[in-house]
């Protein structure tokens, strides 16, 4: 959230409309993000995930991932922050908001 904060707030003072990406020109797949995520949390993913064919989309595309380049040209942005600080703050996000909440 914070790179796409950051360059909402350069768009807010660009003279032209345009279409940008704030992508970080990188692809991570599903199991990369679990590894960190789940670890980050002192935990091993495999023993929470289960991989089941039943939810793979028929129509997936082999390859997703954005081009920051014209953002980088107009405005000067680029990322700041890496994938795995990215998940690790989702991760803290989503430890202190389940903080102080209890299950009946």
């Amino acid at each position: 959230m914070k790179r796409l904060a950051q360059a909402g707030s350069m768009l807010c003072g660009f003279a032209a409309a345009c279409f940008l990406s704030t992508a970080c020109g990188e692809t991570h797949s599903i199991r990369e993000l679990c590894e960190i995520a789940f670890g980050h949390a002192g935990l091993d993913w495999t023993d929470y995930v289960v991989q089941d064919d039943r939810f793979y989309r028929p129509a997936e595309v082999d390859l997703l991932i954005g081009d920051p380049a014209r953002a980088r040209d107009a405005l000067g942005w680029a990322p700041r922050t890496s994938f795995a600080a990215l998940v690790e703050m989702m991760v803290d996000a989503d430890v202190a908001a389940l903080k102080g909440f209890s299950a009946a």
